[in-house]
């Protein structure tokens, strides 16, 4: 299968949903400057993003948009179910004028956490093909990845060290442990997260001047997705109202 267009840098998009609601919508796809051949085979799979498995009977959905000349756009919705391995199929002549589209899944018990789209991201490197799969997380799974999300992506490399920069990094760790913190209510979460957490503010803590501390007036929100988590500010007494306690 070819696709015949301009490399262009390409935007991802995801609805984000709190962990709690039983059904997802993910992109599965995003093109710009691009024209989808007849070439384009239309396939793509649901996959579980845990466990790997295909999602049978999943509702896939299709938004194609088709330019207008002048300016402007059509928008067409195809539709389509997954199979019993989880494969789905648009027939190739309705993408064939297509310059953008995107395809999501819906079925009940299946969520999509908010960072899926950056967890999936290597699957959105080659720009030449339509995206082949719509990953789908189990409700029950969410708060793991969720957590798991938070305590890897985006986080400062370490060691942490003391500079200019530390106070900054210590929030935005803090930040993310507060947003975990919300998410563990279980108590295998409460210790993983005390695991992946406490030994690392422990040490982003000790690195700040006494200056440093006193003068700690930061906005967390960076650090999280704002639809997802509220804003965290971080001040002075941060440290030992919320973290010590907690990992104590």
């Amino acid at each position: 299968m070819q696709l015949f267009c301009r490399r262009t840098k390409v935007a991802q998009t995801a609805l984000r949903f709190p962990h709690r609601f039983s059904c997802a919508l993910l992109t599965v796809t995003l093109f710009s400057g691009c024209s989808i051949l007849s070439a384009n085979s239309g396939d793509g799979k649901v996959i579980d993003f845990v466990s790997r498995e295909p999602i049978y009977h999943a509702a896939v959905e299709l938004s194609c948009s088709i330019p207008r000349r002048g300016h402007g756009h059509d928008t067409k919705i195809l539709r389509s179910e997954s199979g019993p391995d989880g494969s789905f199929h648009f027939d190739p002549k309705d993408l064939k004028d297509c310059t953008f589209f995107s395809a999501r899944a819906i079925k009940d018990g299946y969520g999509l956490d908010h960072m899926t789209d950056v967890l999936t991201r290597p699957d959105w490197e080659n720009y030449s093909r339509m995206q082949k799969f719509v990953y789908l997380i189990k409700d029950s799974d969410q708060p793991m990845v969720l957590l798991e999300n938070l305590s890897t992506q985006f986080m400062p490399a370490g060691p942490h060290v003391p500079g200019p920069q530390a106070p900054g990094d210590f929030a935005w760790v803090f930040a993310r442990f507060i947003a975990s913190k919300s998410i563990a209510t279980t108590p295998a979460m409460v210790s993983w997260v005390r695991e992946h957490y406490c030994a690392r503010l422990q040490t982003a803590w000790s690195v700040l001047t006494d200056q440093q501390r006193a003068a700690m007036d930061i906005d967390g929100a960076g650090a999280l997705d704002a639809g997802m988590f509220p804003s965290v500010r971080v001040l002075p007494d941060s440290y030992e109202k919320e973290a010590r306690p907690y990992c104590s």
